[in-house]
């Protein structure tokens, strides 16, 4: 599969991941939907007596992302893991959906509104870097099966560079997705 055909593959699963949550959230009895918007009631507008402290949205965020980020770089590196890498991806988009669909389903407008303040603009950095992770993944896994199925004596070399390339490119991802869990927490901060 191309470079390109891979990351409309990675996109399409997320875009099914954020499906699987919005009809999560469709589906689910209206207790369940109350007693969740009473959660992000006290969480997203400070109603209650819930509040929130500087380093636990960044320190909560940036330990969520890097770990499912892990996760996809891990899945990657076996020949016949990374499909797996795909299921974290949609895990991702299923749970945005689901929070994004509880949001304005409870809250109309005011919680259209909270979500393009408070979830639109660290999305915009993190979510193509998982998508563009994910197809990494693949491309590695599909890289690795082709050099061991062809078992010339380049493998060693060339899985080599492939690899350092494929462990350097992550560590550009965590760094984004550290960036944009800043911005996360600096939203959160002027949003308290």
């Amino acid at each position: 599969m191309g470079k390109n055909k891979t990351i409309i593959f990675s996109a399409f699963i997320f875009l099914v991941g954020i499906s699987s949550g919005v009809f999560l959230e469709i589906f689910m009895n209206p207790q369940d939907k109350l007693q969740m918007a009473n959660f992000l009631s006290n969480y997203l507008f400070q109603t209650g007596e819930f509040s929130i402290s500087y380093p636990a949205p960044f320190l909560s965020s940036a330990a969520g992302n890097l770990l499912l980020l892990l996760l996809i770089f891990m899945f990657g590196l076996s020949a016949i893991g990374f499909p797996a890498a795909y299921a974290v991806l949609l895990y991702k988009g299923a749970a945005l959906g689901f929070t994004a669909s509880i949001i304005i389903d409870s809250f109309a407008l005011k919680g259209a509104a909270s979500l393009c303040l408070t979830m639109l603009p660290q999305n915009i950095i993190i979510i193509p870097v998982f998508i563009l992770a994910a197809a990494s993944a693949q491309q590695y896994g599909i890289d690795s099966i082709l050099a061991l199925r062809n078992k010339r004596g380049k493998i060693n070399s060339g899985l080599r560079r492939t690899g350092r390339r494929y462990l350097i490119t992550n560590l550009i991802f965590a760094a984004v997705i550290f960036f944009g869990c800043a911005i996360e927490a600096l939203i959160a901060l002027a949003y308290i």
